[in-house]
């Protein structure tokens, strides 16, 4: 399992805009006795809705990676599995949908509480001409005070 800061690093995220064609989904509403997602949607129709994104997202990467290996000389590893691919994309039966639209996701990192402190603090030094800010109470020993002198 990756830490915080692991994943900050090393996770990617793609999101896919994608169009599956309504005949190859049910969009009918749900009976009366299905276990339902949420309201409107019966369980088993997201099922087949992650069913057929997953089955779209199989075969674009099948057609980019063949993209990819197009060209290659007869004889090559290249050229071999760029066959594999031909052949397995021939296989898919029926129709997929289409990837409309593809980016990562890159979230914002933001900077943690200490570094927007360390960053006041240095902008407040260059604002007051201090050369460096002490980390002392204004008033040492402040809470020790006990009432008036005379």
């Amino acid at each position: 399992m990756l830490t915080r800061d692991e994943m900050e690093q090393d996770l990617k995220l793609a999101v896919y805009q994608l169009r599956i064609p309504a005949r190859l989904l049910d969009l009918a509403p749900p009976d009366k006795d299905s276990y339902t997602w949420q309201q409107g949607m019966a369980l088993s129709q997201l099922k087949q809705i992650a069913a057929q994104a997953q089955r779209t997202l199989h075969a674009e990467g099948m057609r980019q990676t063949l993209q990819e290996y197009q060209g290659y000389p007869e004889g090559t590893f290249e050229h071999e599995y760029a066959e594999g691919l031909r052949i397995g994309l021939s296989k898919i039966a029926g129709a997929t949908g289409n990837v409309v639209a593809m980016d990562l996701f890159e979230p914002k990192v933001l900077p943690s509480c200490t570094d927007k402190a360390d960053q006041e603090k240095e902008e407040f030094r260059e604002l007051a001409g201090v050369e460096e800010l002490s980390d002392k109470p204004c008033f040492e020993n402040s809470w020790d005070f006990d009432g008036p002198r005379m």
